[in-house]
Order: C-alpha cells, then structure tokens, then sequence
C-alpha cells in the first residue's frame, strides 16, 4: 500500500540582521594652563537617531487558510503540481482504514507545529514590543543630549567672550604698570635717585645673605646695608606718591588688577557650568550607548526567532498537504466503493425484475411488490 510522507522542509536563507551602529565619541575638557579654567571642546558627532534607533523590519507573517480540516489546514503558496491522466489507485478496505490512521497521525503532527509556530510568533512579538520600548527611551536621551550639548555651547561662547574682556583687563593693567614705572623712573632722575637701581642692590642682599655662609660681623654688616636700602626705597617711594600724575596711575592700576581678577573669577564660573552640561551629555551618551547594544542583541534574536518560525510553517505546511492528499485518496476510494455498491444493488434488482419479468410471460400470477419491483426496474 503506498502512502506519502511529508517532504523534507527547504532551508531558506537567514534575513538581513539589522545592527545599528552607534557612535558616542565621548567629549574631554581641555585645560587652558595659562588661564587655569576649563574650557570645553566641541562634540564632533553626536549619534542620530538614525544611528542609535533600531530600525523595524517589514512584519514576516504566516496566513493561515479559511477553510480548517479540524481547524488546521492552510493554502500553500506556490504552482500546483501538474494533474496527470492516470487512473487514481483503487485501495481496500484495509488499506483505507490504514490511510486514515496515518491521516490521524499527520494531523497530530501537523497540531504540534502549528502550536510551535504560534508560540515563535508570540515571543517574536514580545521581544518587539521591547524593542520598540528601548527605540522610545533612545529618542528621549538623544533629546537630552542634544539640551545638554546646546547649553554647553551657550556657556562656551560666554567663557570666550568672557576671557576677552578679561584678556583686555590685563593689557590694560599692564601697560598702567609699565608707565607707572616710567614716572617712577623720570622723577627719580630729576632727583639724582635710581629707585630701580637701589631695589635691584636690595634684592642681591637678601639672596646673598639667605643663600651664603658667613661670619657674624659681615652678616651684620650686610643687614645694616639692607636696613638702610630699605629706608632709602621707603623714603623715595612715600615721595613719589605724592606727585599727582603717580598716585593717579597707582590708583587706576590697582582698579584694573581687580577688575581683572574679578573676571577671572566670572571665566572659571562660567566655564564650571560648561563642565557640568558636558559630564551630563557624556552621561548620557554611555546611558544611550548601552540601551543599542541592548536594542541591538533584542533585534538579533527577533530575527532569528522568525527564522525558526518560518522553518517550523513550512513543516506544518508540508504536514497539511500530505494530509490533503490522503484524503483524496481516501474521498475517492470510498466514493468507488459507494458506486460498486450501488451498480451491484441495480444489477441484483434488474435480474430479479428479469425473473419476475419471464413469470409473466408465461403467464403467471404476479403480486403487486413483483409489478413494484418490473415498475421500478423499467419494464412497464
């Protein structure tokens, strides 16, 4: 007796993966040694959403058909084979009987896979859902970095507009001193005094007398000379404070060292809030770094979920084509059968109406089942 078996499933080759890819070069503050304050580099890149979003393939679904053998059969896609003209196999009764055992079997069979397909499909649409729910948490921290980024700019430009004013400050400052020491040096040549000279001696003094041993009366003798330089350079200077234009000078330069101190101070304010949006960008960045990994492995195995999925269809399918053949095979057997039974009912009738048919002929009585059966058989 020949009965098929289900075909070997074809593997199909696996879907394209989709790996976004992130890049979250991570900023770094610099430091202005001449100023001491940090000031904060431009982002090069930040990820987009494109880059950091995980982007959701178009859904692979499996139909299933209308019409159910037990709720189970299914269309399957592709061309029907071609009918052949040969005369389908004519079974017996046991081989028919066997048929619908294995027609029983593959249904089982056929219910197992179905139930594995749905149950791929039902993780599948799980792992999206979370997919789809990290994706979410991806564009809110892109927007978040994207304010952390901008704030950062804002307070950089306001550390380079502040450093100017500071940088002015301190020229100013400079050249102020440079003609103080200027005045210092013409009013001490009018009156016959090198106060540069005499603060010069001074130091030479102290160095020598801090830095060289000697013997107690020269060590006295050279603090003598120091006291009396001293006294020499104070009287000068009290002097020199007295003229007008100096002390005016004096005066504007001290007003310039504090300006200038105090826009420093406002620099360093300034570019610590800079520092401040920036760590909180790159925390970000690590934040979203790791929520595309994550998205990424989840999309891996959707992938491959669907993959198993679409292999376990194909089996199921194989099973509900076999069983579709089956009962052909069966329908046509047991409808054969139905018509030899019944060309055997109307032979066994029509010999007998026959029998009855010569009785009358010759002549004798016939009863009214006997006309029922000649009636029924055409031979009134």
């Amino acid at each position: 007796m020949d009965v098929e078996q289900p075909t070997e499933p074809k593997k199909t080759p696996t879907e394209d993966q989709l790996e976004p890819e992130t890049n979250t070069s991570e900023e770094t503050p610099t430091e202005d040694k001449t100023d001491n304050e940090v000031e904060i580099k431009e982002q090069e890149d930040i990820p987009s959403e494109e880059s950091q979003e995980i982007k959701t393939p178009p859904e692979e679904t499996t139909e299933t058909t209308k019409d159910d053998k037990d709720g189970e059969t299914i269309e399957q896609d592709g061309d029907k084979e071609e009918q052949t003209s040969e005369e389908p196999k004519e079974y017996t009764p046991e081989e028919i009987e066997e048929l619908k055992r294995k027609k029983d079997e593959y249904q089982e069979k056929a219910n197992e896979y179905k139930k594995k397909r749905d149950e791929l499909h039902s993780q599948s649409k799980k792992m999206a859902a979370e997919r789809d729910g990290l994706n979410a948490k991806i564009r809110t921290l892109r927007n978040q970095i994207n304010d952390f980024k901008t704030k950062r700019d804002e307070f950089n430009e306001r550390v380079q507009h502040a450093k100017q004013q500071r940088n002015q400050l301190i020229e100013s400052h400079i050249d102020t001193k440079k003609q103080i020491r200027n005045l210092q040096k013409n009013r001490s040549t009018d009156a016959g005094i090198n106060l540069g000279k005499l603060k010069q001696t001074l130091r030479k003094l102290e160095n020598e007398q801090m830095t060289q041993a000697m013997n107690p009366r020269k060590e006295k003798k050279i603090i003598e000379n120091m006291r009396e330089l001293a006294q020499q350079i104070k009287a000068e200077e009290d002097r020199l404070n007295k003229d007008p234009k100096l002390k005016q000078a004096i005066e504007e330069e001290r007003e310039l060292k504090d300006k200038a101190e105090r826009q420093h101070e406002n620099v360093e304010k300034i570019a610590k809030k800079a520092q401040t949006e920036h760590q909180n960008m790159i925390e970000l960045l690590k934040q979203l770094d790791v929520l595309v990994k994550k998205t990424t492995e989840i999309q891996e195995k959707i992938v491959e979920t669907k993959i198993k999925a679409d292999t376990v269809h194909r089996d199921f399918i194989n099973y509900v084509n076999t069983i579709h053949d089956l009962e052909k095979k069966i329908s046509s057997s047991e409808r054969k059968a139905d018509e030899q039974g019944r060309k055997a009912d109307a032979s066994a009738i029509q010999q007998e109406a026959q029998e009855i048919y010569d009785k009358f002929i010759r002549g004798e009585k016939l009863s009214t089942e006997d006309l029922l059966i000649l009636q029924k058989a055409g031979l009134l």
